[in-house]
């Protein structure tokens, strides 16, 4: 009888440790303890950018949702300066050379006006010029004609006549160097215009592209400045972007809807870290409250049986019931024990799922990291070679 008391107690001992379910536990802890590792790695490193660049969360709240948003908002916002700012400048080389052709016109115009009024003036002179020249034959012509008929009075009348068309021929002919000098100035003046014109279109493109220099110079300078601010900005994402691959789990299930939104793909990873957290504190919680009714249980059972045995010391058909009530307390603590052992194993499976889960949402992060920058790189150099 004793032998087989010693074995029933023996045997209620090795039910009641639940060492399985304790390294389960253990377990539990351990990956709630990397999560909140995790979780305060990536806070510290928000943290780091607040202290270095305190410019970029001005007027921000301590949330780190808030300050993720603000960081997002100053990227797009530059990003949209970058495109006025390429704007700007093709708008102003189309300006320059629509300023260019215009001259160009301008000048076209202005040098096909001065060649008609030359032209005009021209064919003024040469009638006068020619009807001269007539009149001047004519009359040598009649004093030939007089000079050989007869040298009379009539004779000196017309010699008269002639020194004093003479005289008018030499009174039109001291007035014509001024017509002359008028023609010749006129003349110069065309061709001063004419070297005018040659050189201010040659002059023209170098002043233009000696402005349009200094303006790309200046261009270049700020967009040399913003692409620095930009790639200060893309820095500190990329530090935040890389905090996410620490979480070395995968679950499909954890994103409803995912997207290309970094943000709020954190956002719905921390609030499953979070229900997760919330669940895992409820277990533990339950599993506390479970082992410590078992623990009672079994020491009221204990009691009781201590109980028994001084009641009913010398009574076999008693021990006998004993046997059989400790029999079936123990077949209940195994019922007992294959319930919690399926709970716990649903519980490593959700666990599991959770590290699948994360992982896929880290490599899906690291992919949409990997698109975003070279998306923008290659911004960068559409701007660039435009510039």
């Amino acid at each position: 009888m004793d032998s087989l008391m010693i074995e029933c107690q023996t045997l209620l001992e090795n039910k009641s440790k639940p060492s399985v379910q304790f390294n389960q536990h253990e377990e539990l802890i351990q990956i709630n303890s990397e999560l909140k590792h995790t979780i305060e790695q990536i806070n510290d490193k928000f943290q780091n950018i607040v202290a270095t660049r305190p410019d970029l969360f001005k007027d921000i709240s301590e949330e780190t949702n808030e300050r993720i948003d603000s960081f997002i908002s100053t990227i797009e916002d530059q990003a949209r300066l970058l495109v006025k700012l390429q704007t700007e400048c093709d708008e102003n080389a189309e300006n320059y050379q629509s300023l260019m052709n215009d001259l160009k016109n301008s000048f076209g115009i202005y040098r096909q006006q001065i060649d008609d009024e030359y032209r005009v003036k021209l064919d003024e002179y040469i009638p006068s010029l020619s009807r001269i020249t007539h009149e001047i034959e004519t009359q040598t012509s009649d004093y030939s004609t007089m000079e050989s008929t007869n040298i009379s009075g009539e004779g000196i009348q017309f010699f008269e006549t002639i020194e004093s068309n003479d005289n008018e021929i030499n009174t039109w002919f001291d007035a014509s160097p001024v017509i002359i000098d008028k023609d010749e100035i006129e003349r110069q003046q065309f061709h001063d215009i004419d070297i005018q014109y040659t050189l201010i279109p040659s002059a023209l493109p170098e002043q233009l592209t000696n402005e349009i220099r200094f303006f790309e110079s200046q261009l270049s300078t700020d967009c040399s400045t913003q692409t620095d601010i930009d790639t200060v900005k893309v820095e500190e994402i990329q530090q935040v972007k890389d905090k996410i691959p620490e979480v070395n789990f995968e679950r499909t299930t954890l994103l409803s809807t995912p997207n290309g939104n970094i943000l709020e793909n954190l956002d719905q990873i921390k609030l499953f870290i979070e229900s997760l957290q919330n669940e895992i504190k409820e277990i533990n919680s339950s599993f506390d409250t479970y082992r410590n009714r078992i623990e009672e249980e079994n020491l009221i059972k204990m009691e009781q049986l201590k109980l028994d045995e001084r009641n009913h010391a010398g009574t076999q058909t008693l021990d006998l019931s004993i046997v059989e009530e400790h029999q079936k307390i123990i077949e209940k603590l195994q019922e007992t024990e294959v319930v919690y052992q399926h709970e716990i194993e649903r519980l490593i499976e959700d666990r599991d799922q959770a590290r699948n889960f994360i992982t896929q949402c880290n490599e899906e992060g690291t992919q949409k990291r990997s698109n975003y920058e070279a998306s923008l790189q290659s911004q960068i150099r559409e701007r660039d070679e435009q510039i």
